[in-house]
């Protein structure tokens, strides 16, 4: 059920079902949301005035007086389409602590969101949180509308188009990047730019293969889509009716979950992205699915687990091939039912030739190139995010998305039924967006846009298509960067094809601060640990859930070593004055190491504390 809620000024916004609403003032300038664990508020203060800042200080102060914490980052985006003016603020707390504050002002009306609570329930939260901020609706605010908007091709713009990538890709330091668009059933355009290894000449094209990362999980729902098809298995069909093994860690759940279900993002399990990494050669996704246990209930908001959809594509393979290893079957079948149909004749999981290298960035902010071995990690959850393709061959994906299941030769080689039953909403993303089976749902400016982004550690991408104007395009790129690109080239492709003001160039301004910024931070609250600090840390340690490291002196470096990942370590002061272990070197850059009483340490991702505890 729908609850809004109307503010003084007439604004209204949508309240996320399951949290609580109180008033805290009779005229309605401000509200204040509390989660259902009752550990996270977010206030809404409405007032008058042109200055965010001093909006957001007067804020905090009329709801909590005593509010002490310094700002830690500020943040001037160019503003959501509508308004004037847009300002994030994030605070100096403990890292299981999150606090921001957010404002947008539209004429002399300023709305101040303030976020407070623990980290973890802020993280699994989120699109609730989300869909709370983007509900705010504002009386007469006119919101362009591009459904009547005929679409302008992008062959009238290329001299410009290709202007604009050169110069975003010097200000992001990416290495390299290779786009395709698609207008009404045609590649219009493809083209690569940048080299494959930093430092080097060899360029990219248009057939270059990088690693896809999660629109592998849309590829996954088609192949389920395909296997349904064939009368393989339901849509409803139970997980274990097919692989009984299947379990997490509540077994009643266990044996009630279906298969869509595992690749909708709405079964209440959370995101565990740690022990896909750190510890994939000695846990399984299905070892690592068993000890996971939900932290909501089904249907209640979007939680993103790379396991689970990893799992299902694994399960749709045994379905069919049950003798052979599940990682092989689920390959064979993909080319077999996938990509060899569309003709994506070099999309592979194990690229020989005309490949690009992974990148990072050093301590320094310096551009360096990745092994393969620093991105193995999502060969071992391909149905997630383990596809290696080329924009050429993706292209050849979004015609026959875009056709509906009709490949680009003519030929209808997946039921439309079942290939749009991936489309479905199944759990809402923010006020407009869902997501569905592997893919997202927006509707900016009135136009169904279907999506999806990937990233490994050196490799990002992303995948939009618009059902209604019959177009799409895919961007994919070998930098850490790359989500910054992809979001300007994004929105530079909707200017010129539509005609419309997406700002693209205060986006790329605004990415380019940010990149630089989040370089130096780190970096500044770095240090050589004294030698009687480090020494009560040198030993082995061990976490059931993420393995084994090792902390070792090597030529007067402290060297952390996971076997599989290795960098040196460096003390680092924390917004809190806490201090810690820093990782500096790729592709753990900025990640760290919590020392613990008792001698233990701890990493924290998410909703998630893993403690490693010393062994003797």
């Amino acid at each position: 059920m729908i609850t809004n809620i109307s503010m003084n000024s007439g604004a209204t916004l949508q309240i996320p079902d399951g949290f609580q609403i109180q008033k805290l003032d009779q005229e309605n300038k401000r509200i204040k949301l509390e989660s259902p664990e009752k550990d996270m508020n977010i206030f809404l203060i409405e007032s008058k005035g042109s200055n965010l800042k001093h909006a957001i200080e007067d804020a905090w102060k009329s709801v909590i007086p005593k509010f002490d914490h310094k700002i830690a980052q500020t943040m001037e985006p160019p503003s959501p389409s509508g308004y004037d003016a847009f300002l994030i603020q994030n605070y100096e707390a403990d890292k299981e602590t999150f606090i921001q504050a957010l404002a947008q002002r539209k004429n002399d009306t300023i709305w101040a969101f303030l976020i407070s609570g623990p980290a973890a329930t802020v993280h699994k939260r989120n699109s609730q949180i989300l869909s709370f901020l983007s509900s705010l609706k504002i009386p007469d605010m006119i919101i362009e509308d591009l459904t009547a908007k005929p679409l302008k091709s992008i062959k009238e713009n290329i001299g410009q188009f290709n202007q604009s990538i050169v110069q975003a890709m010097r200000k992001l330091d990416v290495p390299g990047i290779s786009i395709a668009i698609v207008e009404n059933g045609e590649i219009v355009f493809e083209k690569g730019y940048g080299v494959k290894k930093w430092g080097e000449q060899d360029h990219i094209n248009e057939h270059t293969l990088m690693k896809i990362g999660s629109i592998s999980k849309s590829m996954t729902t088609l192949l389920m889509a395909k296997l349904i098809e064939e009368g393989k298995f339901k849509w409803c069909t139970k997980v274990q009716e097919i692989y009984p093994d299947f379990q997490v860690d509540d077994d009643v759940l266990s044996k009630t979950f279906v298969m869509e279900q595992l690749a909708s993002g709405s079964t209440g399990m959370p995101r565990k992205d740690l022990p896909m990494i750190l510890n994939y050669k000695s846990k399984d996704v299905f070892q690592q699915l068993a000890t996971t246990k939900p932290t909501t209930e089904s249907k209640e908001t979007f939680q993103y687990n790379n396991q689970m959809i990893t799992a299902v594509g694994y399960v749709s393979a045994h379905a069919v091939y049950p003798k052979k290893s599940m990682d092989q079957a689920f390959c064979d079948l993909m080319v077999e039912k996938v990509f060899e149909p569309m003709g994506m004749i070099q999309t592979t999981f194990t690229p020989i030739e005309n490949f690009a290298l992974p990148h990072s960035k050093t301590i320094d902010g310096k551009v360096q190139f990745l092994s393969l071995q620093d991105d193995e990690f999502s060969d071992f959850q391909k149905p997630a995010g383990g596809i290696w393709s080329s924009a050429h061959d993706m292209a050849l994906y979004l015609i026959t998305e875009l056709q509906n299941g009709i490949n680009p030769f003519g030929k209808r080689i997946f039921d439309k039924q079942n290939l749009m039953y991936r489309r479905i909403p199944q759990i809402k993303l923010g006020h407009d967006s869902y997501y569905g089976l592997g893919w997202g749902l927006t509707k900016p400016k009135g136009i169904n846009c279907i999506r999806h982004g990937g990233g490994t550690f050196g490799f990002k991408s992303m995948l939009r298509f618009y059902p209604d104007k019959k177009c799409g395009f895919i961007i994919l790129t070998n930098g850490v960067a790359g989500d910054f690109l992809h979001d300007y080239i994004s929105s530079k492709i909707l200017e010129l094809w539509f005609d419309t003001n997406e700002k693209s160039s205060e986006l790329l301004e605004h990415y380019s601060q940010l990149s630089d910024n989040q370089d130096i931070e780190f970096k500044e609250k770095l240090s050589e640990p004294k030698a009687e600090w480090m020494r009560p840390f040198l030993g082995k340690y061990q976490n059931d859930e993420l393995g084994v490291f090792k902390i070792k002196q090597d030529q007067g470096n402290y060297i952390f070593d996971m076997g599989v990942y290795k960098t040196k370590l460096m003390m680092h002061e924390e917004k809190n004055g806490e201090n810690t272990l820093g990782f500096i070197m790729s592709p753990f850059t900025g990640f760290t190491l919590i020392p613990m009483e008792g001698g233990s340490f701890k990493m924290i991702e998410g909703q998630h504390d893993y403690v490693f505890k010393k062994l003797h």
